[in-house]
């Protein structure tokens, strides 16, 4: 069973924002490295780098997070909520979480659902663009659309943040 943060208030994009504008860098704690554009740790002779800030987070407190899904009969587990969000642009069709849903919280289970329907719906009809991670920039767009009296307008940063907007959760 997986650890839960279903109470947490912490918005991803302030904690990522603060931090990265922390100047105080104590290497014995998660710290962002703007020269590699990469979140690190040391941990004694080791120094882990990783993309996602959770997954060394989980490293310096000693737990392990689980979320799992199924595809296409298959059972996939993944440690950082950000990698289920990144597996959904590929597999919305045939992904399950159905039996699962103790690895999620109730924000998180809505939120994928919304984001499920929302892909299948928008992939169908290429009504507007779907998230998407840009190489150049390093970072998750999508273009937004409120509706057809508005113009669209692009959204960028970390793919919980784009997720947010792109379903309307915010």
């Amino acid at each position: 069973m997986g650890v839960h943060m279903s109470e947490s208030k912490v918005r991803y994009e302030e904690l990522d924002r603060a931090m990265k504008l922390n100047k105080v860098v104590d290497k014995t704690i998660p710290f962002y490295d703007s020269k590699n554009n990469t979140w690190c740790l040391v941990d004694g002779a080791y120094k882990y780098n990783d993309m996602y800030l959770d997954r060394l987070i989980q490293k310096f407190a000693g737990y392990k997070m689980q979320y799992r899904y199924t595809w296409l009969g298959k059972t996939v587990t993944r440690k950082v909520f950000a990698e289920v969000l990144e597996d959904m642009i590929t597999r919305y069709e045939n992904l399950n979480i159905e039996g699962f849903e103790v690895d999620y919280n109730n924000q998180q289970l809505e939120w994928l659902t919304v984001i499920k329907n929302k892909l299948i719906t928008e992939q169908k009809r290429n009504a507007a663009e779907i998230p998407h991670y840009c190489k150049k920039n390093k970072e998750w767009q999508c273009m937004i659309k409120i509706s057809s009296k508005v113009t669209p307008y692009k959204e960028c940063g970390s793919i919980e943040y784009v997720f947010g907007e792109y379903s309307g959760f915010g």
